[in-house]
C-alpha cells in the first residue's frame, strides 16, 4: 500500500497484500481470543504472600509516615500485578512463535518474531520498574534506621547490597536482567550494530544479538533470523559456555531466559520480606 493508504493496482501485489492481511487478522484473533487468567501468575501471587506483611508494617505507624507508607505498598502490589501481566504477554507470544513459527508464512514469522522481542523488552523493563517499587516500598515500610544505609537511588546499587548469602543466586540474575535492559533496551546507541535471530531452546525461547561476519553482510538486513534447534540439535543450551550461534558472527549475546528472570525475581523479594520481617 503507498502513504495514501490505497491497494496496489497491481494484481500480484494485491494477492500478496490480501495474504498478510490474512495473516495479520489470523494472529490478532489468536491474540484477542485467548482467555487471560492473570490471578494464577506468580508475580500475583507474590503480592497475595508478601503484601500482607508489608501491610501489618504500615500498621505500626501513624499520621504522614503511615499515608506514605501504605501508598507506597499499594503502589507496588500494582507493580507486581503489571509485571504478571507482561509475563503473561511473554509467555503466549513465546508459545505463538513455537506453534506457527516453523510452519508459518514469512510475513506471519516476521511479525510474531517482532511481537516476541517487544514482550521479551517489556517484561525486563518492567521488572527494573518493579524492582524500584519494591525499594521504595522498603523505604517507606521499614524505621529511618533501618533505611540510612539502603541505597534506594539506584537498582544495581541495591542489588549489589544485597548479592551474597541467601541473595546471591537471586541477585545474579536480576543484575543480568538489569544489564540486558541497560544494553539492549535503554541504550542502544552505545553499542555496536548488530542482527538477531529467535532461539528455541530446552530453557525457552531467547533473543540472540550478534555482529554477523563481514563476508555475510549480503544477506537482508531488514529480517531477522528464525532459528529453531529441534531434533538432533534440541540439546543446544544458549546459556552453557560452549554455545556459539548457528551462524557466522563476530560476537554474540544471548538475552535472559524469562523464566529464569521471574524465578530470581520471586526468590529475591521472598528473601528480601523474610529478612524485614525478622527485624520487625
Amino acid at each position: 500500500m503507498g502513504l495514501s493508504g490505497a491497494p496496489p493496482s497491481n494484481p500480484a501485489l494485491q494477492l500478496t497484500a490480501l495474504r498478510a492481511a490474512a495473516e495479520r487478522d489470523r494472529y490478532m484473533d489468536r491474540i484477542s481470543s485467548a482467555p487471560r487468567n492473570y490471578a494464577a501468575g506468580p508475580f500475583v501471587r507474590l503480592a497475595q504472600d508478601l503484601v500482607p506483611g508489608a501491610q501489618a508494617r504500615v500498621e505500626k505507624y501513624s499520621g504522614l509516615k503511615r499515608f506514605d507508607a501504605a501508598q507506597a505498598t499499594h503502589r507496588f502490589r500494582e507493580y507486581l500485578h503489571r509485571l504478571d501481566g507482561r509475563l503473561w504477554d511473554l509467555a503466549y507470544a513465546d508459545k505463538a512463535l513455537t506453534v506457527d513459527g516453523e510452519d508459518g508464512e514469512p510475513d506471519y514469522l516476521h511479525r510474531a518474531q517482532l511481537t516476541f522481542v517487544d514482550r521479551v523488552e517489556a517484561f525486563h523493563q518492567h521488572v527494573y520498574a518493579a524492582m524500584s517499587s519494591l525499594i521504595l516500598c522498603a523505604s517507606h515500610i521499614l524505621s529511618p534506621s533501618e533505611t540510612s544505609q539502603l541505597p534506594i537511588r539506584s537498582v544495581s546499587r541495591f542489588l549489589d547490597r544485597h548479592g551474597s548469602g541467601v541473595f546471591s543466586h537471586a541477585s545474579s540474575g536480576l543484575k543480568a536482567s538489569l544489564a540486558f535492559r541497560n544494553r539492549f533496551i535503554d541504550h542502544p546507541q552505545q553499542h555496536a550494530l548488530h542482527d538477531w535471530m529467535t532461539f528455541k531452546s530446552p530453557s525457552g525461547t531467547v533473543v540472540v544479538y550478534f555482529i554477523p561476519q563481514y563476508s555475510h553482510l549480503d544477506s537482508d538486513p531488514t529480517r531477522p533470523t528464525a532459528y529453531y534447534a529441534i531434533r538432533a540439535i534440541d540439546n543446544l543450551d544458549p546459556f552453557s559456555d560452549d554455545f556459539r550461534p548457528p551462524v557466522d558472527c563476530t560476537s554474540f549475546y544471548v538475552s535472559p531466559a524469562y523464566r529464569h528472570t521471574t524465578e530470581a525475581f520471586c526468590e529475591f523479594t521472598r528473601c528480601y520480606f523474610t529478612a524485614i520481617a525478622l527485624r520487625a
